[in-house]
């Protein structure tokens, strides 16, 4: 009885460092795909589905915060706004109390 071994591939995977080196994946293959072999992490079709799934999760989540960037925005404007108007009202009831004020200055000093 012949007993053959299967040919193990190891994945084809290499991470390159910035200092120079480099070090390849250290799992066993477990599919081929044009001819290399990769482990399940780094099978290129899984990787683009985690990535498009990642992407689409952190699209989804920049656009809430950026909503809520925008809403917290407009809350803050709206509320200076909202002061601005009611120092404006202050001061033309203000200025409204010291032109009748005036006049009643102007009135009392025809009278005398």
């Amino acid at each position: 009885m012949s007993a053959t071994t299967p040919t193990r591939h190891q994945c084809c995977h290499t991470k390159h460092f910035t200092g120079g080196g480099c070090r390849g994946c250290c799992v066993p293959a477990k599919l081929e795909r044009g001819g290399k072999w990769y482990c399940g992490t780094h099978d290129p079709v899984k990787k683009a589905a985690r990535d498009a799934k990642r992407d689409e999760r952190w699209d989804r989540e920049t656009t809430v915060r950026e909503l809520r960037w925008s809403a917290e925005s407009l809350t803050l404007n709206l509320v200076e706004l909202a002061a601005h108007q009611e120092l404006n009202l202050t001061l033309q009831k203000i200025a409204r109390g010291i032109i009748a004020r005036r006049a009643e200055a102007d009135e009392l000093e025809r009278q005398r």
